[in-house]
């Protein structure tokens, strides 16, 4: 079956316009480790697997976008939520605002930085190489930025699309996406994008300047079995990881605190199996489902696991709600705010959710002061079943 190389868009840009930045093998390949985190292969063969594996350094993490191969035993192919393609067939129409900045090698922290405030795990040392990346600055500081990822034969990929939080709704990223599209079209290249289904409020901006859905791609992440937690936040003290089969023993004596069983609930877990049981059915199964979940919140330096802290989505609540929990060694250090707050951040700028909850039980009193610090508000009394305890329910809006 004739496929269109957009189905398959890492594969294509690795080996026609960006070939001179692959590592290759036959029927495989990826980005060098400095420039992105992707790698892809022709076809979904084991051939094709073997090749692309022996790419992959032990204690690296890629994506593989469309096409992924059945892998051997000893490596794992983690299914993310799948991203929706859209494309723009025509010059989006000029979008007037403040002065735009090409960014160089000198605006490599500020791009850093940001893009590690709002979608962290994706723009690199050198993602610079991959193309033309533009800037708008408030001040000194980077407010917005957008740029040229993935070029394949006809096509230009815009990404990177990232904008402060104190900076959101003043245009900026229309502004940068449409001077970067209609420049991609006067070369002769036909602009797409990845987005995330759920991310509504940029879906919405895309649609203005003029891009259709055009379909939605599987994407996975590839690593050894044994890899290091997958990063996917971090704080000037905290690294908050995605939860795996490694930390059941954390997880079990965290859920059998007795901190945790008075102020959240008895969850049944005393056993490692039990542990691996609630992350899997759990952080793991939301991770794949809608992108974010329960984190594991570890010592920057380190690593040692101090709790866990992330947003969830309970089909008993209309929105997402965020949850945390530290062991008491670790209360009255900050670390609950720290944790709490850079998880509220990337919900808002990174994935795009609005109106946010959080429960807690009536007598939780560090919980409740937590949120009000975190501008979450009381609305109401709750239950999350016919037979439960009542909760308290706070709102945090957009």
């Amino acid at each position: 079956m004739t496929t269109h190389i957009l189905d398959n868009p890492v594969w294509h840009a690795l080996t026609t316009q960006h070939a001179a930045l692959a590592i290759t093998a036959p029927g495989a390949a990826k980005y060098q480790p400095g420039i992105a985190p992707f790698a892809a292969v022709g076809d979904e063969s084991g051939h094709a697997a073997t090749q692309l594996i022996s790419l992959v350094d032990d204690h690296e993490s890629v994506y593989l976008v469309g096409v992924a191969p059945r892998l051997p035993p000893g490596w794992r192919l983690e299914p993310k939520p799948p991203v929706l393609q859209m494309i723009c067939g025509s010059p989006p129409p000029e979008i007037p605002g403040p002065a735009i900045t090409g960014m160089s090698a000198a605006n490599r922290d500020d791009m850093l930085a940001l893009t590690a405030l709002v979608f962290p795990g994706f723009f690199r040392p050198r993602t610079l190489d991959m193309g033309c990346y533009l800037g708008i600055y408030d001040g000194g500081r980077l407010a917005a930025m957008a740029g040229e990822r993935m070029r394949l034969d006809g096509y230009q990929e815009i990404s990177a699309v990232c904008t402060h939080p104190d900076c959101v709704g003043r245009g900026y990223a229309q502004r940068l996406v449409s001077l970067l599209c209609r420049t991609a079209l006067g070369r002769g290249f036909t602009p797409f994008l990845h987005v995330y289904h759920d991310n509504a409020r940029a879906i919405g901006v895309y649609r203005k300047l003029g891009f259709a859905e055009r379909t939605s791609l599987p994407l996975w992440s590839l690593h050894k079995n044994d890899d290091a937690p997958v990063r996917v936040l971090e704080t000037e003290r905290l690294a908050l990881s995605q939860l795996a089969d490694r930390d059941a023993e954390f997880i079990r004596g965290l859920l059998n605190e007795p901190s945790f069983i008075r102020y959240i609930g008895d969850r049944g877990v005393r056993t490692a199996d039990d542990a691996r049981r609630y992350i899997n059915d759990g952080p793991v199964a939301s991770y794949a489902r809608y992108g974010f979940g329960l984190l594991r919140v570890g010592l920057k330096d380190s690593g040692t696991p101090i709790g866990i802290c992330g947003v969830l989505k309970r089909d008993t609540l209309p929105e997402p709600d965020l949850g945390i929990s530290l062991l008491p060694a670790w209360w009255s250090k900050g670390y609950a705010l720290e944790a709490a707050s850079a998880v509220m951040q990337q919900a808002r700028a990174g994935l795009g959710l609005g109106r946010i909850l959080a429960i807690t039980s009536t007598d939780n009193d560090p919980s409740i002061r937590l949120l009000g610090k975190l501008g979450f508000r009381f609305e109401r009394m709750t239950r999350l079943g016919d037979d439960a305890t009542e909760l308290r329910l706070f709102a945090a809006e957009p």
